[in-house]
């Protein structure tokens, strides 16, 4: 009963429909005498009786007016055997069983039928214990029920990050965002630095400027606040770039034709310097393939950078030109040409664009087998079904001629064992390009850093 119970909740939430099958034991199989007139009359009997009870069941359940079209089925042993030739043949989505404890660990738990459906079934079950409650399923967030959505938006995800008391926490580090803003705000950062120490020294003064007082104070606290937050992320300091930007400004602007802006135009003179050093090594360490088309770019800006450099003259229009001419160095480099070389090692987002480009997903069901690529997810043509089991992988193909795979290299052995034709595709290299090292960014070594991913064709 409480399986038909929960049966039926699952076909109101679907629209489906609930087959009531039951499998009994002739009286021709429980002995050795050949069946007559009396056993036909018994086994008849047993039907209806069984019939009888279904009935009964099935309107007790549905007395309450409930719309779902339940048909009632007696089948007769192997049980096993038909429940799921029965299921197969009518192409049953669900099998939901009830347990009964028999024998066995295993079949103390689950039950002796239920544990050999399991076993043998393609379909998937759902097992009701014979002492469970049902209840509807809740919203779980965080392993947490009855939480409100609003609650969670505004605060767990949001404000909650930062006093560490929701279900998002972190462990936080105190100069995180102070080595952040140094390479985040750049080239402006350093100068940031040293505007806001004068700030901060001219609070000796006897008079003080609100104006100053107010920026300084703004920057400091939500950078305070930042950095006290033990769940910390680099984007967050973008909110205080625009005081720091008029901080920045307005400093500058206090030191117009000064001796102090000609020295932090060498400053900066230096700071493009290294970018371009920097840029060209890491042109020739990593090796990519586009290598020519940054070089020829960086020559230009640097013959550009190269005439600011050597012009003596103490203005802000001066200053302000060689800051975007870092930036163009630093950042047309890393967002046109580095960042693009480095996606080419995301296997999962390359695979997704293959499948794409091959229509091979329109119509053969493609496998994450073993794996966990959620780029291949997004990019792939299709809903892609995840396995981490050889009898999954098996059970699976046989609803299908041929299927698609994506996996590891290492796992093409146990596909060639299994499968009667096991052709590669593509094959895709991996590096968690988040977690860059020295060892993938030289052409020499990288070989070694990466992981070679393949999608396959099985049959």
């Amino acid at each position: 009963e409480k399986a038909f119970r929960i049966a039926l909740d699952i076909a109101l939430k679907s629209k489906g429909t609930i087959v009531l099958y039951h499998v009994y034991t002739p009286v021709d199989r429980t002995t050795s005498i050949t069946l007559d007139k009396k056993g036909i009359a018994s086994n008849l009997h047993t039907e209806a009786g069984l019939m009888k009870k279904l009935e009964r069941l099935k309107k007790k359940i549905l007395s309450n007016g409930i719309d779902v079209p339940v048909s009632i089925v007696l089948g007769h042993d192997p049980i096993v055997n038909n429940i799921l030739s029965f299921a197969e043949d009518k192409k049953i989505d669900l099998i939901v069983m009830g347990t009964q404890g028999a024998g066995g660990l295993k079949k103390v738990i689950i039950g002796t039928v239920a544990a050999h459906v399991i076993e043998s079934s393609d379909i998937p079950v759902l097992l009701v214990p014979e002492k469970c409650k049902w209840k509807d399923p809740e919203k779980i967030v965080f392993e947490k029920t009855n939480v409100s959505g609003i609650w969670f938006f505004f605060w767990d995800s949001q404000f909650g990050r930062f006093f560490n008391n929701g279900p998002i926490k972190g462990s936080g580090d105190k100069l995180f965002f102070l080595h952040t803003l140094l390479w985040a705000f750049l080239p402006w950062s350093v100068i940031a630095y040293f505007a806001f120490y004068k700030y901060v020294a001219s609070l000796k003064k006897s008079v003080v400027d609100n104006r100053e007082l107010i920026l300084a104070g703004s920057v400091f606290i939500t950078f305070l606040m930042f950095s006290l937050s033990k769940f910390q992320l680099p984007h967050y300091i973008v909110i205080i770039f625009p005081q720091l930007s008029i901080m920045v400004a307005a400093y500058l602007y206090q030191h117009l034709g000064s001796v102090v802006l000609m020295r932090w135009r060498m400053v900066m003179s230096a700071l493009i310097c290294i970018a371009i050093l920097c840029v060209v090594l890491l042109i020739f360490l990593t090796g990519f393939n586009n290598w020519y088309w940054p070089f020829f770019l960086i020559v230009i800006l640097a013959c550009i950078a190269f005439y600011f450099i050597v012009k003596q003259v103490a203005d802000v229009k001066t200053l302000a030109m060689q800051g975007s001419l870092f930036s163009m160095i630093l950042f047309f480099y890393l967002n046109l040409f580095f960042y693009p070389a480095l996606l080419s090692y995301q296997s999962g987002m390359q695979a997704g664009k293959w499948l794409h480009a091959n229509n091979l997903a329109v119509n053969t069901p493609v496998t994450m087998y073993k794996c966990r690529q959620w780029s291949f997810e997004f990019y792939g043509p299709a809903a892609i079904i995840r396995t981490d089991s050889l009898q999954q992988l098996i059970a699976h193909a046989k609803q299908t001629p041929s299927l698609v795979l994506f996996t590891t290299e290492k796992e093409l052995d146990e596909l060639n064992k299994n499968f009667k034709t096991v052709e590669v595709l593509e094959r895709f290299q991996n590096f968690p390009v988040s977690q860059l090292s020295m060892g993938f960014l030289n052409k020499n070594t990288r070989e070694n850093q990466v992981e070679n991913y393949v999608l396959v064709s099985c049959r």
